[in-house]
């Protein structure tokens, strides 16, 4: 135990000894394992968070993994899109982990605005959210004609086309009823974007926005309010928030230059590069476009760089077919953002090779983006096939079978100047062997006898009808329109003439009947001669009074003179007559001591009067003042021509009474 103590005592001294030279040593064994070779996971769902988490625990440095960024439509910012290692490889020290993250969606893409005036307030503010707009404001103004909260117009019009970077402004309605409400204003420092909207929503206060760049307040953060918190406004009022567009950091024009420096000067500005692959006359790695070029850009912000992957490499398909080569041309304008820009165009040539074999191409290999490649492609050869109108089928299937064709589709039809059997036509030109080649055969003349269906008494519409193959076939079926008192309409009021293929029939249209003129007959004389005539005949009494004699015509709705069908419907107004005349009795009452010294004696005068009257069945009655009379109360009354009118006289109802009373003008 003693001797153990001892050499452990001997080991220690050495160790304490050695220590100096030994640390050097350690230093640099540290630095030479710090990147050890790690497996790398499946980042697929994850965040760029996740990612340098997983290369600190791993001691792996921030030179053996890199980001880049691309659009995304459904991954949220800085989600991993896709990376360069497959999940449970390993990340080998000589390697480096490629990992393209989300930067959202891209603010430059072009939407169709919908129709506001369809949508809630509710829905407005989620189809902005849900499509990532980023600068949209609310307004408000006073329309008490509308519901408080309405969509009254927006900045852009339903249907264009708007990127979600644009400033757009939608204006609702504060209603009347609070219009006139105070608001204290918050301190908005404290209010997240999106609760600064909703403050402006919830108490019709518009929210304007202003960004401007800052190297002290973050990106999105509050930097000041145009009205001061605990200030009270009114609905419809306007309140600008500055929001920090971050560190304004200059933009360097990298077209020309690697994507390798613009990488690391993306990293060192804090700044997402968004890369697009795309064939190019530059070479394989080199910045060819990118956006923005010139200007600021705000710390955190995206640039987007078109990066050349080189010319595009078109493969020969001199012996392939055309389909081969147009599956070609389509998967490679699908790359690389379509960026191939690809055309193809064909020449066809006889050709002892198969249908359809590419014999030449015009281009391969390396070629700028938009080349138009030519090629020429076997169609075998070609024979030439003539008329063989008038021969037999038998002898046209012979022929085609020597140009080596085959007989296509067979169809027949009626000749009166080919036989039966024979060629009408056929295809003819120029075809590739094996084509299929078509032809029309003549069953023999059409011939068509109608038979009894064309006899006096039949019906026209039956036979033709009937006559649809005829008429198809060289027929012609005409009619002549007879009047008939005898044949019912619509049936031949005779046999039809045949001559050939012409057949011609006369064919009833009924009784015609003149319209004779009743004006001024009597009803009763007017509807008899008009139904004997065989019309239809409908009496109505004029609705007003007329001097015309009750019970005479006075109007007919079909002119006199008029042709008609026998059976038409007429309609003949007869007069009302003259109004009849009902007498009435003037009341008796004492005028001149009616109401006087009352109180409001004329007015009361009149009432009393005016009943008085209009019981008696007077209705027609007007008072007139008379300023001339020395005394107040009745004067006079007569009818409108200047006659007397007194107790008792018997007047026809409607006549006019005219009542005249005093009033003197000195009151």
């Amino acid at each position: 135990m003693i001797e153990l103590y001892a050499k452990t005592k001997i080991l220690l001294a050495v160790a304490l000894a050695m220590g100096g030279a030994a640390v050097g040593t350690t230093v640099y064994y540290v630095e030479m394992v710090k990147d050890p070779e790690a497996a790398v996971p499946d980042f697929t769902g994850k965040t760029k968070t996740d990612v340098e988490s997983w290369a600190k625990e791993n001691r792996v440095s921030s030179s053996r993994y890199s980001f880049s960024y691309e659009f995304d439509e459904t991954i949220a910012e800085d989600g991993v899109l896709s990376q360069s290692i497959p999940a449970g490889e390993m990340l080998g020290r000589e390697n480096v982990l490629e990992v393209v993250l989300s930067s959202g969606k891209d603010p430059d893409a072009s939407l169709t605005f919908p129709d506001l005036s369809t949508m809630s307030r509710e829905e407005i503010e989620k189809w902005f959210e849900d499509n990532g707009f980023t600068n949209v404001s609310y307004a408000f103004a006073e329309d008490d004609s509308v519901e408080a909260g309405s969509f009254l117009k927006a900045s852009v019009e339903a249907g264009a086309q708007v990127k979600r970077s644009d400033a757009i402004t939608v204006t609702f309605a504060t209603g009347g009823d609070g219009a006139d409400t105070e608001i204290t204003v918050p301190d908005f420092s404290t209010y997240s974007y999106k609760n600064m909207q909703a403050w402006g929503l919830t108490n019709g206060v518009t929210i304007k926005f202003v960004n401007e760049p800052s190297s002290t307040v973050a990106k999105g953060a509050y930097i000041s309010q145009s009205v001061k918190a605990g200030t009270t406004v009114k609905a419809g009022s306007t309140i600008t928030i500055t929001l920090s567009s971050g560190k304004a950091t200059d933009v360097v024009n990298y077209v020309g230059k690697t994507k390798k420096e613009a990488d690391a000067w993306i990293s060192n500005n804090g700044l997402k590069a968004v890369y697009r692959e795309i064939y190019s006359t530059s070479d394989a790695g080199m910045i060819v476009s990118q956006n923005p070029s010139s200007g600021t850009v705000s710390s955190g912000g995206s640039v987007t760089f078109e990066v050349s992957v080189g010319k595009v490499d078109v493969t020969d398909f001199t012996g392939k077919t055309k389909t081969d080569l147009d599956n070609f041309v389509s998967a490679m304008n699908a790359k690389y953002n379509s960026s191939a820009k690809l055309t193809v165009s064909y020449k066809e040539v006889e050709s002892d090779q198969a249908a359809g074999t590419i014999l030449s191409q015009s281009v391969s290999g390396l070629v700028n983006p938009g080349t138009a490649v030519s090629a020429e492609v076997a169609v075998g050869k070609k024979v030439t096939v003539t008329s063989y109108a008038g021969k037999s089928l038998d002898s046209f299937r012979s022929y085609l079978s020597s140009l080596g064709l085959s007989l296509g589709n067979v169809s027949y039809a009626y000749s009166d100047s080919v036989a039966s059997g024979n060629l009408i036509s056929n295809d003819t030109g120029t075809y590739s062997a094996g084509a299929s080649i078509n032809c029309r055969v003549s069953n023999g003349a059409y011939t068509w006898d109608p038979g009894s269906a064309a006899k006096a008494g039949q019906s026209w519409s039956s036979l033709y009808a009937a006559s649809a193959t005829a008429r198809a076939n060289g027929y012609s079926l005409t009619k002549t329109d007879v009047e008939s008192s005898t044949v019912a309409e619509g049936l031949m009021v005779s046999d039809c003439s045949i001559s050939g293929k012409t057949i011609a029939c006369q064919v009833s249209i009924g009784k015609y009947v003149t319209v004779d003129n009743v004006v001024g007959k009597d009803k009763d004389a007017a509807q008899s001669l008009l139904q004997n005539a065989g019309l239809s005949v409908t009496l109505v009494e004029q609705p007003e009074y007329s001097d015309t004699p009750a019970g005479q015509i006075i109007g007919q709705s079909i002119a006199a003179g008029t042709k008609v069908k026998a059976s038409t419907a007429i309609t003949l107004t007869y007069s009302k007559g003259p109004e009849p005349v009902v007498m009435g009795t003037i009341p008796n009452f004492p005028f001149n001591s009616l109401y006087v010294g009352a109180t409001n004696q004329n007015e009361k005068m009149i009432g009393y009067m005016t009943s008085e009257l209009n019981k008696a069945g007077f209705y027609n009655i007007s008072f007139v003042k008379s300023t001339s009379s020395p005394s107040y109360g009745f004067v006079s009354m007569k009818t409108a021509d200047g006659a007397d009118v007194n107790p008792g006289d018997s007047l026809n109802v409607k006549t006019q009474i005219v009542v005249t009373y005093g009033e003197p003008s000195n009151g």
